[in-house]
């Protein structure tokens, strides 16, 4: 959704469905939505990208345009996208800190973000009546 200008989404969205598509996938970049470290912007104002954040508005015109979505939620979300989509604050650790591992000052930033992120996917999974039929949690994983 971060591509596209929220004004658009609905017809975008309406324009898939008519061309025969019923899924829609959509990337969540971290590095978006914790602009710094702590801070969230889901749409809610606070980052300069906000107007394109609006996660649940756009899962519920996909809904609405009868439309199954797969959430791409990263944490690493795709290498075209500026540093995987990690938000750069987390380099902060330096060394001790490996990105795409089980290591525990990674996992601990990986942590603070699912638990703000999942509680607002869940309400859109399809099994509660929502859009989402599939989480994507990795991309590319070490791939070369």
């Amino acid at each position: 959704a971060a591509e596209v200008p929220r004004a658009y989404w609905r017809d975008r969205l309406r324009k898939l469905r008519a061309a025969g598509f019923n899924t829609v996938e959509t990337y969540i970049a971290w590095n978006l939505h914790e602009y710094q470290s702590g801070l969230y912007d889901f749409g809610n104002g606070g980052s300069d990208m906000s107007d394109f954040l609006h996660l649940e508005e756009f899962l519920q015109i996909a809904k609405e345009e009868d439309l199954f979505a797969i959430v791409r939620s990263g944490p690493f979300i795709c290498a075209e996208f500026e540093f995987g989509g990690f938000p750069s604050f987390i380099l902060r650790d330096g060394d001790k800190l490996w990105v795409r591992t089980n290591n525990e000052y990674y996992m601990n930033y990986v942590s603070r973000w699912f638990n703000v992120l999942m509680p607002i996917l869940a309400k859109y999974q399809f099994t509660k009546g929502g859009p989402i039929i599939m989480f994507q949690v990795e991309n590319e994983y070490l791939g070369r």
